[in-house]
């Protein structure tokens, strides 16, 4: 029941559309809101048909469909890994519209590959780095089960910040959505 306003962040000059963070108090009702079970969840300007459908509150789809949001549950023991997550995902959505893209046109493990690699990175954990490598050597990358797309996705973003830098690898975006099958 509590609303700040803060300054447009700004990046490399540009200032950045404002993001709503929706803090809820228990997981409860973060399902109840989004209809997912995870404790943190990222939407752009539109909020999904299962958020209109589950919130007849027209407060909550305002909020939602001013600005991109992410909704998620505060006392959350994974808090912080969660909204690093999210953020990433916001990021890459600016990113995206910045090289004219829409989040849609990233393939699902760029898109989760992309948020988990950050998280990864600004937890400082490296924990995933082995167990990815062994999927990937014994499985390859053209067909990864939904539930491996974060782990695999995180460990090729990894290779190709590695490879190219992070500026060349953001640059390079549309052109990995766009071929992406013949890249993988």
């Amino acid at each position: 029941s509590v609303m700040w306003a803060i300054p447009l962040p700004s990046w490399k000059g540009e200032e950045i559309l404002p993001l709503t963070l929706i803090a809820t108090p228990n997981p409860t009702l973060q399902k109840s809101l989004v209809g997912s079970h995870a404790e943190a969840s990222f939407s752009y300007m539109t909020p999904t048909y299962t958020v209109l459908s589950l919130n007849p509150d027209p407060s909550l789809t305002m909020l939602m469909s001013r600005s991109d949001s992410v909704v998620f549950d505060y006392h959350s023991p994974q808090l912080r890994r969660s909204l690093y997550h999210e953020l990433s995902h916001w990021l890459t959505h600016l990113l995206c519209q910045r090289q004219g893209l829409s989040l849609q046109d990233l393939p699902h493990m760029l898109k989760e590959g992309f948020a988990e690699y950050t998280a990864y990175k600004l937890t400082r954990d490296n924990s995933w780095r082995y167990t990815t490598a062994v999927w990937a050597e014994s499985h390859g990358l053209a067909d990864i089960p939904y539930h491996m797309s974060y782990p695999v996705g995180a460990s090729l973003i990894a290779f190709l910040v590695e490879r190219d830098g992070i500026d060349a690898f953001i640059e390079n975006l549309p052109n990995l959505a766009e071929n992406w099958d013949q890249f993988i």
